[in-house]
């Protein structure tokens, strides 16, 4: 009985390292790029087998009151992190969606993303971000709100990283 629950315990080990060790040498075969996005941001992503991985950036992002008594927008910069998802370089828009907290709530909202990367050289990628989502604050007296509508835009190229 030992002996079995041993070899299966020795097993389950075995199943969960082999896929990170996977992702590593996923990691190892890829390119990097870093670059610059229209709003002043670094970005860094890898690419392997034309697909874009883990790219990082930050994305100027504007909130504007669509219903309530504020008129004031708000500014600030969501930061991009695409460690989940892969990219392909094909220059079509490609969407997803996330739960995360922005920069200026409390709470986390739904947030859309779209994304586009092409290749415009044999070491250089350009692509475009988008992000949008919104949210509501409750204001006093109770029962009223402000709904606020966020989006934030950016351009990128980006270089190969010379080893």
């Amino acid at each position: 009985m030992k002996k079995i629950a041993f070899t299966l315990s020795l097993a389950l080990l075995a199943a969960a390292v082999l896929p990170a060790a996977g992702a590593t040498a996923a990691k190892s075969k890829s390119v990097p790029y870093k670059g610059r996005t229209s709003g002043g941001h670094k970005i860094v992503f890898d690419v392997n087998k034309n697909v874009v991985w883990w790219l990082s950036t930050g994305i100027p992002v504007t909130c504007v009151p669509i219903q309530g008594n504020v008129t004031t927008p708000s500014t600030g910069v969501d930061v991009f992190d695409g460690t989940k998802w892969g990219f392909r370089l094909n220059g079509k828009v490609q969407k997803f969606t996330e739960t995360r907290k922005p920069y200026g709530y409390y709470n986390e909202v739904d947030m859309n993303h779209d994304v586009t990367v092409r290749r415009t050289g044999p070491n250089r990628i350009a692509g475009k971000l988008r992000l949008q989502y919104s949210f509501l604050i409750p204001r006093y007296p109770i029962g009223t709100f402000n709904i606020y509508s966020c989006l934030g835009t950016v351009k990128f190229r980006a270089k190969r990283v010379k080893s």
